[in-house]
């Protein structure tokens, strides 16, 4: 996946909302460190980025059900407000093994690694 991409989706959306459980601390890429307070937040693209690669080291503040969630508030709150053509500009940089045409036409959930 071409995080910057991902990235620049998010930002063009004006971010996403996404709840966290508990506080978080994690490492950030433009300054030392992003800080979140438990409950809803409204995540840019670095900020997003910065939680599912913390999610992917398996500190105890995120995990892999949280990183999937994340992923899924990407997912949902894009094709929301995107125009479709838009969408497909972005989806072209982002590799998976789900064809992102899949996740618009029938809007799938992630099932949970287990």
């Amino acid at each position: 996946m071409d995080l910057e991409t991902f990235s620049s989706m998010i930002d063009s959306v004006n971010g996403i909302d996404y709840d966290l459980e508990e506080d978080v601390q994690v490492r950030a890429i433009s300054q030392v460190a992003f800080e979140f307070e438990k409950g809803t937040n409204r995540l840019n693209g670095e900020e997003v980025v910065a939680l599912l690669m913390e999610a992917t080291v398996g500190r105890r503040s995120l995990d892999e059900e949280d990183q999937l969630n994340l992923i899924n508030a990407v997912i949902h709150q894009t094709i929301k407000v995107l125009p479709q053509t838009q969408l497909k500009q972005f989806t072209t940089n982002i590799e998976g093994n789900i064809p992102f045409e899949q996740l618009l036409e029938n809007k799938m959930k992630f099932p949970l690694i287990q």
